[in-house]
């Protein structure tokens, strides 16, 4: 998807930044002629194959399951609220395990965030079944996408978009 001079880019997501790495690597690959929403799809399903292989997120991430999926919550599906949803059975681990536990979920929800931005734009989900904490950056991507399919440059108005600026895509 990259050119030789990006094989090595260092690309951070982030599910409240849109980074000025992911722009470059979006852009590098509409400029080689690939599809940027593909070059993410495979980004994101790539990096989640390990998180859902490990033993210690099966539990966490089946709960995220339940919690996304329980019709009985008002905008369930837009929740992140994994812990309200583990068994009652899971008994307590040392700090040190709990913490790291959190760290892997929320970089595993950073990737579905992501994900889910390529399926709204692909037209497979709607954007009330998406994460609601990832809402600013989405928008802010879903403008960009959209601007590479109409084949120009995507770029935005400042280094980083963090949560809650003004900031938004534009064309280049």
């Amino acid at each position: 998807y990259l050119p030789d001079e990006h094989n090595k880019l260092c690309i951070h997501l982030e599910a409240q930044l849109v980074s000025s790495t992911l722009i470059v690597a979006l852009n590098a690959c509409k400029d080689r002629g690939c599809d940027p929403e593909e070059f993410l799809r495979e980004v994101c399903t790539t990096a989640m194959r390990p998180y859902e292989q490990d033993p210690c997120l099966q539990v966490p991430i089946a709960a995220l399951r339940r919690c996304r999926a329980d019709e009985g919550t008002p905008d369930a599906a837009q929740s992140h609220a994994w812990w309200s949803y583990l068994p009652q059975s899971v008994e307590q681990r040392d700090v040190r395990h709990e913490n790291a536990l959190r760290v892997k979920m929320s970089e595993y929800l950073c990737l579905i965030a992501h994900l889910e931005i390529v399926d709204v734009v692909a037209g497979n989900l709607v954007e009330e079944r998406c994460l609601a904490g990832a809402r600013p950056v989405r928008r802010v991507l879903l403008e960009g996408l959209l601007i590479l399919r109409n084949g120009s440059r995507f770029s935005l108005n400042s280094e980083d978009v963090e949560v809650g600026t003004k900031s938004s895509a534009a064309l280049v």
